[in-house]
């Protein structure tokens, strides 16, 4: 019976000891933000339909925590350019990276955007 006793105070033991609590857990977060390399002023720009707001020619928005859901969230830039609406689809980053995505630059007479992905350090 006290074999018992004690084989169970020790399982407990274990599993309190060994089980992932909150105190022991590090967020891990990915993190993103847009440069506007290109000689045109973007507004309304989205990644991963989260709002980036507006971008002026050279200018570099903060880093934001990806909030992506595949179900819920377009993998796409958005913005407005001229009047003008323009998305391209973009590469999902990894988990625990800080990316940024570069407008590197805009063929208004084609409606085309080119955007490339850094990882950052």
């Amino acid at each position: 019976m006290v074999m018992k006793y004690i084989s169970f105070i020790f399982i407990m033991s274990l599993i309190i000891v060994c089980a992932p609590g909150k105190s022991n857990q590090v967020k891990m977060v990915t993190k993103i933000r847009v440069l506007n390399n290109s000689e045109y002023f973007l507004k309304n720009v989205s990644l991963f339909s989260m709002s980036f707001n507006d971008l002026e020619p050279k200018a570099i928005s903060s880093y934001r925590v990806l909030k992506y859901n595949s179900l819920r969230d377009d993998p796409l830039i958005y913005t407005t350019v001229e009047g003008q609406n323009l998305a391209l689809y973009l590469k999902i980053p990894q988990e625990m990276e800080r990316s940024t995505y570069i407008v590197d630059s805009i063929d208004m007479k084609y409606k085309v955007i080119h955007v490339s992905l850094q990882i950052d350090p």
